[in-house]
């Protein structure tokens, strides 16, 4: 039995016609690499005193469901509650080639643990980090200094 050219044709044709998806694929088109996860890659758990810098910059990067890095991503540093004096530099990047994207704190004027978060704009994809904010003075660690160190 001989198959007519049209109906190959056709039924080619039909199976050939859906969209095609990419590992990475995006609402940008195949292959660009969607974000799926925003994980810590430095920075946490870090102590200073109440208005100074923290030592290390806070880091993140972010990754795609396939884990590999996604470059060019929004990302928005911000503290939780706004603490007084509290400062981030920038507060709003982009991630680099590696997926990774930092930015320099400097803890609020209160003593205590200080939350920031790391956002994908846009999205609730986002990382905690956590600072500790130290008393100023001789007793920096909850001792009586008189704070005018």
């Amino acid at each position: 039995m001989r198959i007519p050219t049209s109906i190959l044709i056709l039924c080619f044709t039909a199976a050939c016609s859906g969209d095609l998806t990419l590992p990475g694929g995006g609402p940008d088109g195949p292959g660009v690499p969607e974000p799926d996860r925003v994980r810590i890659v430095d920075g946490d758990n870090q102590e200073a005193r109440t208005g100074e810098l923290l030592n290390d910059p806070l880091v993140i990067q972010v990754v795609d469901s396939g884990q590999a890095p996604v470059p060019g991503t929004a990302i928005e540093f911000s503290f939780v509650g706004d603490p007084a004096g509290a400062v981030l530099d920038p507060a709003v990047t982009t991630t680099d080639s590696s997926g990774l994207a930092s930015a320099a704190v400097r803890l609020g004027l209160e003593s205590g643990e200080q939350e920031i978060v790391a956002r994908v704009t846009g999205t609730d994809l986002s990382a905690s980090f956590t600072a500790t904010a130290t008393r100023k003075g001789k007793g920096g660690h909850g001792g009586h200094g008189d704070g005018d160190d």
